[in-house]
Formats: structure tokens, sequence, C-alpha cells
């Protein structure tokens, strides 16, 4: 072997180990760096629970307040076109007078959220989980006369109008009312039915008078408007929901609630104020 083939042959292997060094370098690298992330560095989470009968403006600002993202940031992209791949977001009907577009669709639960959290990711956990429960509903919706933006507006009115063993009662009277449109009369001779007259909404999408701005008129208010609000009002829970879509077969066109939330129903406005006056 002459000396410049020796020469050769030594490059050649010390060429070979440092590529060895090298990928062995990239390696752990590569292992440091997973175990940074997943072990040494890790994001604060912060649980957020919200509550059934929630309005969006409310669930902006607890997000905010514990510091996930934003209140204006939210409600901004909760009205974006970022969430197509949900087909119930596409079916939402573009109505110029709703407030808020995914009103009704944070479902009320406990969510676990990363401080400083992307918008468009806190948005997609809750339509993620709203995709998951609507599976349970499916079967009954196919049969329904209302579409899921009416039922869920259906559902939210209920939600903050009486308690869950009344709900089916309730929403037996909102189906009779929404059942004498356009002209609004009753079975019993009695006109203004048309008219939902649900105390909730008359200063959506303030819970109350002393919450709204001075001489504030919602677009929602079921004392002058026909038929169902633009939609919903707040984030029903399921039973809520399934009531909407499974009222009872009732001839009511009233009801009154107790301070817990029990309704007493009425099929005409003399026996409504029947009802009232025992109770009040």
């Amino acid at each position: 072997m002459t000396r410049k083939t020796q020469v050769v042959k030594d490059l050649k292997f010390s060429f070979f180990l440092l590529c060895i060094m090298l990928v062995f370098c990239l390696l752990m690298m590569a292992i440091v760096r997973r175990c940074y992330l997943r072990n040494v560095v890790k994001r604060e989470q912060i649980e957020v629970t919200v509550r059934a009968g929630s309005t969006l403006l409310e669930v902006a600002k607890n997000l905010e307040d514990l510091g996930i993202v934003s209140k204006t940031d939210f409600i901004s992209a909760c009205g974006s076109e970022r969430f197509k791949k949900y087909e119930f977001i596409n079916n939402i009907p573009k109505v110029r007078e709703k407030y808020f577009k995914l009103e009704g669709y944070l479902f009320p639960d406990t969510y676990m959220f990363f401080k400083d959290e992307s918008v468009f990711s806190v948005i997609d956990k809750f339509l993620g989980n709203f995709s998951k429960k609507l599976e349970i509903i499916e079967e009954f919706l196919v049969n329904s006369q209302f579409d899921l933006d009416e039922i869920l507006t259906i559902a939210s009115i209920l939600q903050r109008e009486c308690d869950v063993e009344s709900a089916t009662g309730v929403a037996s009277v909102m189906y009779n009312r929404l059942s004498t449109l356009p002209e609004g009369k009753s079975e019993f001779g009695e006109f203004g039915m048309n008219r939902l007259q649900s105390d909730p909404t008359v200063y959506y999408p303030y819970k109350n008078q002393n919450s709204a701005p001075d001489g504030f008129i919602s677009k929602y208010d079921t004392y002058s408007i026909s038929g169902l609000p633009p939609g919903a009002i707040c984030s029903p829970e399921l039973d809520f929901i399934i009531a909407a879509l499974k009222p009872e077969k009732t001839n009511f066109y009233y009801f009154v609630t107790s301070p817990e939330g029990k309704a007493f129903f009425a099929r005409t406005y003399q026996e409504h104020k029947e009802n009232f006056k025992k109770l009040r």
C-alpha cells in the first residue's frame, strides 16, 4: 500500500466518523428539544366552566379575565368564516339582525385552555364539543319542523324562562303560538299569539334593564316582533335542547313561572291572569 493510498483511506475513515458524529449530534438535539417542549416548558392550563344560560358576551369576558384571550378578539373571531369544517356552522342563517353568529353554540361544559391560547383554537374547542353533543340530538332534529338554529333559539329561551321539569310544557306554549303565524289567532279566538312575549328576550344581548344602555331597544324583543327572535339568547344545556325538540302536545298559549322556575299554564288570557294572581 502506497503512502498516498493510506492517506486517502484515512481521510475516508475520518469523514465517516464525522458523519456519524453529526448524525449523533442531530439525534441528541432532537431528543433534547422534545424533552424540553414536553417536560421542561409546561404551558399553563386553565380550567373554564361555561354555565348553562351564559351569553356569548359573558363567556368572552370570563376568558379575558382568566388571561386566555381578549374579549374583543373572541367576539370578532366568533363572527369569522374560519370554521366551515363544521357543517352546522355553514347552515347558520345569515340574518342581519343576529347579534352574534355563535350565540347558542358555545355548549355549557368544562373546558381546558392554555393561557394566551390562539382565539381560533379556543373557539374550535367549543365547536368540537358542540359537534359531539349534536350527535345525541340528530335523530330528533331530522323530524323537527325547525332547523338547528331555530331549535337552539327555542331552547335558549326555555333555559332562561323555566326549570327543566317545566321545559316541555313551556315549549308547547311556544310551538302553539308559532303555529298561529301570521295572523296570530288562537283556537280560543284570542289574537296576538304570534308574539312569544318572552321577558328574557327584551334586553338581549344584555341580561336585564340594569345592564343595558339607557334607551336600548333589542332586535330580539319578542313583545315587539312576531315569531322567533333572530337567534339564540344564551347557551342552552342539553335537556332544554331536547325539550325544544320534543314539546308536549297541549292547547296552552300562556304560562307564568314561580321564583323557582316552575311553570303554570293557561289556555286563555283570563286563565293566565288567575294563575298570575295565585303566584303574586
